[in-house]
């Protein structure tokens, strides 16, 4: 991660660290997800969908708005592309992105 500073905002720097915190879940030591085993265009795609859903998910409890800027619109028509040729890629991403956000708050202290 680059230092904080050369966000705009600390908010953008954490979404951006849980984003990356969700590819790392993914590793085959940890989740296992095909998606980085198997190094194809479609497969990249499909896990940067998971990590900014994973984000998302994980941001909100940390007190942070989910980040959408203009960084994200490149990724939306090829989100889209991939939603065309398999329908259910949503729900997929869903899950993937629902089980990296409980591995990850497996990490989390208890109060």
């Amino acid at each position: 991660m680059p230092p904080m500073h050369q966000f705009k905002t600390s908010e953008q720097y954490y979404a951006t660290y849980l984003h990356e915190l969700a590819h790392w879940s993914g590793h085959r030591d940890r989740l296992n997800r095909i998606s980085l085993v198997e190094n194809t265009p479609a497969n990249y795609y499909r896990e940067e969908l998971y990590a900014e859903l994973a984000a998302s998910f994980l941001c909100p409890g940390i007190g942070i708005e989910p980040l959408i800027d203009q960084e994200h619109a490149p990724y939306l028509q090829h989100y889209i592309q991939l939603l065309e040729a398999e329908p259910r890629t949503f729900i997929t991403a869903c899950s993937q992105a629902e089980k990296a956000a409980d591995y990850l708050k497996g990490f989390q202290q208890p109060d």
